[in-house]
């Protein structure tokens, strides 16, 4: 799959799931995807981390990506399954860096990110998201008793609100 070029430029959210770091912490992933002047599509991907030093950044990308973690109860479960932002046009800003996939193999060139990967079977996201609904209420400032989003009245309507800022890479 072709790279997104360097540089600021709409894009389409394809997909948005967990993934497991090397370290064994999930993370979260999506994916976009743009056509090019030549007719041609090419691909990038971002990634929130679900640290409390690195959740305001990730926070940032889900509120411009038009997915406020806050008034979705934070509720990861929702977002993975339920793919509330998947289609969605918003505009980021692609930065190609060179990776090392370790294992021997040649270092690489990716676009934030290598796209694609394993996502989390949905027994393991919901445990995960139930379990990190209270840390993430907490970083954020809010109370750690957030309902679960299929308790909240918000289960069928995700808040969602176009920016035009791009997710902070």
């Amino acid at each position: 799959m072709p790279l997104m070029p360097q540089g600021t430029q709409e894009a389409r959210i394809t997909d948005v799931y967990l993934r497991n770091s090397k370290a064994d912490r999930p993370y979260l992933v999506v994916t976009f995807a743009a056509t090019g002047h030549d007719g041609q599509e090419s691909h990038a991907e971002w990634n929130g981390f679900l640290t409390e030093g690195a959740w305001p950044i990730a926070e940032q990308g889900l509120v411009a990506m038009g997915w406020p973690p806050a008034q979705n109860g934070f509720d990861l479960e929702l977002l993975v399954v339920r793919k509330p932002i998947v289609g969605r046009t918003v505009s980021v800003n692609v930065k190609h860096e060179e990776w090392d996939p370790g294992e021997g193999k040649p270092k690489q060139i990716r676009a934030r990110a290598q796209v694609g990967g394993f996502a989390l079977k949905a027994d393991e996201v919901k445990a995960f998201s139930s379990k990190m609904r209270a840390s993430l209420a907490a970083w954020s400032g809010k109370t750690s008793a957030v309902p679960s989003q299929a308790q909240s009245a918000h289960a069928t309507q995700p808040v969602a609100s176009q920016t035009d800022g791009a997710p902070p890479f």
